[in-house]
């Protein structure tokens, strides 16, 4: 088996899948869904413009053909995809069997939808686009960087990630919360840009105006803070749906988790004691005894189901069927 993942840049999950492929002797190669990173080319795909780009845009897709030869690649699998198109999957398809697997659901990125016969398996993480359009159920992972290694837990919640949608509100809600109840609160917040930030969220900017970040965080920064923390807030986006991979990384470093996704009771009899579910509707006050709860290291087994390996081996087996 040869393997061309193409893949988004998305918090190089995709290069830890490719290195840990080859890290098991199969041949793997990585490439990109867009012919260049940078921001323009970004919003030429966003908005459409392929006429701004179009001989670039068939010069990355011949390139990525020759790929294929020249490799004697014999599985391409596409991963999430926003930009592909019948003519080209055929081209392809007529080289090596063709692969999805959705890290985001249809709801979010829809492109793929409408090519499905044109792939030799579909996968997905979310289990509702599992049952509706027959694909694979396959849930995401969290990398041996959150494998927990007995670190002190110095943060009673922590939470990391990018303040879009209701995201601002509720954060400043439980900084206000967790501060009057003595609840050691830690963030790493992000958005791309401040001034975009200032005027898509005029009540909340001068609150978080030094607490945002402009800098991506690295991976081994967000392993870091979650092993050092009891408890991590996961806050879902709202048209998101599905476990993501923050749950996965929560739970392997060894700390609970407070969530407000709805699928979480899919693996809630995996995790007894670790998971505090909440709503807009929720009472906190019973969240202090989940903090000071007692839970136990991870077992192997539970350690596996949450491990990348778990995820390969399941994504291999699809493949290889």
């Amino acid at each position: 088996m040869r393997i061309l993942l193409i893949a988004p840049e998305f918090f190089s999950y995709s290069i830890a899948i490719r290195k840990k492929l080859n890290d098991r002797g199969v041949y793997t190669l990585l490439a990109n869904e867009l012919y260049s990173s940078n921001l323009f080319t970004k919003i030429i795909y966003r908005m459409k413009l392929f006429f701004l780009s179009k001989k670039k845009i068939v010069r990355h897709k011949e390139e990525l053909l020759n790929t294929v030869i020249q490799n004697r690649i014999s599985d391409l699998i596409f991963i999430s995809p926003d930009h592909i198109d019948a003519s080209f999957l055929l081209k392809l398809r007529s080289k090596a069997k063709l692969h999805l697997f959705m890290w985001d659901g249809f709801r979010n990125k829809p492109a793929a939808r409408n090519y499905l016969s044109h792939f030799n398996t579909i996968s997905s993480f979310d289990n509702e686009d599992c049952e509706k359009y027959r694909m694979n159920y396959i849930p995401l992972f969290a990398e041996d960087v959150f494998k927990y290694q007995l670190e002190e837990k110095v943060y009673d919640v922590s939470f990391c990630g990018t303040l879009h949608s209701n995201r601002p509100k509720f954060i400043r809600y439980l900084i206000g919360y967790f501060g009057n109840n003595n609840i050691y609160f830690k963030t790493k917040l992000y958005y791309h840009s401040k001034f975009l930030f200032y005027l898509f969220n005029p009540l909340t900017a001068y609150f978080f105006s030094r607490k945002i970040s402009t800098n991506p965080f690295s991976k081994q920064e967000v392993a870091e803070l979650f092993k050092r923390s009891k408890v991590i807030l996961d806050i879902t986006h709202p048209r998101q749906n599905g476990l993501t991979s923050r749950t996965f990384e929560a739970l392997r470093s060894n700390s609970k988790l407070i969530t407000n996704n709805v699928k979480i009771s899919e693996i809630q009899h995996i995790f007894p004691g670790r998971i505090f579910t909440y709503n807009p509707n929720s009472n906190f006050n019973s969240f202090k005894n989940f903090l000071t709860g007692e839970i136990s290291s991870l077992t192997k087994k539970q350690d596996y189901f949450l491990s990348i390996d778990r995820f390969l081996d399941q994504l291999l087996r699809v493949v290889n069927d």
